[in-house]
């Protein structure tokens, strides 16, 4: 068996897996008896997981209840809201 035979394999279980020898169980008949429902969870899973996240410099406005990037001693904005009174 060679590398190509290998990734052959692969790729031909990642466009139709075996259902009969499974990993897990519950996934597999899930696959066997309701497939539209088992491949709704597998597009979830993939976006959550295995989809790129937004950049963190993105256009799209913040929210405010979102914890800052940058927050302790060396935060400009710390720095201007905790200054002293002179």
């Amino acid at each position: 068996m060679n590398v190509s035979k290998v990734l052959l394999s692969i790729w031909l279980l990642l466009g139709e897996c075996n259902a009969d020898d499974p990993l897990v169980t519950c996934i597999a008949d899930q696959y066997k008896t309701n497939r539209q429902e088992h491949d709704k969870v597998a597009r979830f899973w993939t976006k959550r997981f295995a989809m790129p996240k937004e950049p963190k410099d993105s256009k799209k406005p913040k929210d405010p209840s979102e914890p800052k990037e940058m927050t302790g001693p060396n935060d400009p904005e710390q720095k201007k809201n905790n200054r002293e009174p002179t």
